[in-house]
C-alpha cells in the first residue's frame, strides 16, 4: 500500500530529528555567542593602535558556560601547576585530556583568525592556560610586558569580575622611549614598578581596568604595558589564550599539587589556603 511513498511514521521521525537538531544548534549556538562581534580587520586595526590596543567582548561566551569553565579551571589548577606568589597557572590546558571548555576556547575561529591577522602568519600555535589568582596576590606579578615585540593574548574572565577581585589593566597613552624598568633577579627588562606607572600617569598616561561579566573577552597586544590589580576578596578565574608563544606546556610529572587538601582549590576557598602549605614548598619560578 505504501510502495513508492513515504509512510507517516518516518515522516514523523524525520521531522522529529530536524526539530531536534535545529533546536541543539540554536541552544549551543546561543549558550556560545551573546554578542555580536566585530569584524577581524576592525580589531586588528584597533590592536595596532598605539595608544589603546586592546579590544573588550562582552558575553562573548555565556555567563553560564564562563563559570562552568571556572570549575574546570579549578579542577585542572588543583591537579597541576606552576606558581608565582598567589598566582597559580596551568598553561596547554588544551592539549591534554579532560579539558573541553579549555581546548574549545583555544580553538575559537574567529579569535584565531584575530590572531592571524595580526601576526601575519597562516598558522598560529595556541596554547590556553587556566588561571587562579588566590586572595592578596595578583595576575602577572605586576606590571609588565610579556616581550618587547608585539604579540597577541586573549583572556576570558570566569566570574564576574569587579575592582575587588583582580581586573586587568592596562598602561595607555605611555611614552614608550621614557620606560624604565625595574630591576630583576632574572635579568628581564620587562618589568616596571608601580611608583614609575604613577610617573607616567602624572604625564598625560592613564590606567584603564576592565571590569566585566563571566564571560567577558579581553584581547590584546602584549607588548604593552598591563598587570592583574591586586586582588582584595576571594580570587580570580581567567582562561587566557597564548598565541605563538615559546612556553612550555605545564609539565605535570614535575609540578604536581603541592597541598595535602585537594578541596582548597577545587572549592576555591582562598581565606586561609596560604597557611597550608607544606614546610619546604618549592617555589615555582616560571615567566608570565
Amino acid at each position: 500500500m505504501w510502495r513508492g511513498k513515504v509512510r507517516p511514521k518516518v515522516v514523523v521521525v524525520r521531522l522529529a530529528v530536524a526539530v531536534f537538531v535545529f533546536i541543539s544548534v540554536s541552544i549551543s549556538t546561543r549558550n556560545t555567542r551573546h554578542c555580536v562581534l566585530p569584524r577581524i580587520a576592525l580589531v586588528v586595526s584597533r590592536l595596532r593602535n598605539a595608544d589603546e590596543p586592546f579590544v573588550v567582548l562582552p558575553e562573548f561566551w555565556s555567563r553560564e558556560k564562563a563559570i562552568k569553565a571556572g570549575e574546570e579551571a579549578k579542577q585542572a589548577v588543583a591537579s597541576c601547576h606552576q606558581r608565582v606568589n598567589l598566582d597559580y597557572r596551568r598553561l596547554g590546558v588544551n592539549e591534554v585530556r579532560g579539558y573541553p571548555l579549555a581546548r574549545e576556547f583555544a580553538e575559537d575561529r574567529y579569535l584565531r583568525n584575530v590572531a592571524r591577522e595580526f601576526l601575519q602568519k597562516r598558522l598560529p600555535t595556541v596554547k590556553a592556560q587556566y588561571g587562579l589568582t588566590l586572595r592578596t596576590g595578583n595576575s602577572g606579578d605586576g606590571w609588565h610586558q610579556d616581550s618587547k615585540q608585539r604579540g597577541i593574548k586573549a583572556l576570558m574572565y570566569l566570574q564576574d569580575i569587579d575592582n575587588a577581585n583582580g581586573p586587568f589593566q592596562l598602561l595607555l597613552k605611555y611614552n614608550a622611549s621614557s620606560l624604565k624598568h625595574k630591576e630583576d633577579a632574572r635579568g628581564r627588562n620587562t618589568r616596571f614598578t608601580d611608583e614609575h606607572v604613577l610617573w607616567h600617569t602624572e604625564n598625560n598616561a592613564r590606567v584603564h581596568t576592565v571590569l566585566g561579566k563571566a564571560g567577558t573577552v579581553v584581547i590584546f597586544d602584549t607588548s604593552n604595558l598591563h598587570r592583574g590589580q591586586d586582588v582584595h576578596e576571594l580570587g580570580r578565574l581567567s582562561l587566557t589564550n597564548y598565541y605563538d608563544t615559546r612556553l612550555k606546556t605545564t609539565s605535570c610529572k614535575k609540578n604536581v599539587h603541592l597541598y595535602e587538601d585537594l578541596s582548597d582549590l577545587t572549592s576555591f576557598n582562598m581565606i586561609d589556603i596560604a597557611t597550608k602549605r607544606k614546610e619546604g614548598m618549592i617555589l615555582m619560578d616560571v615567566d608570565l
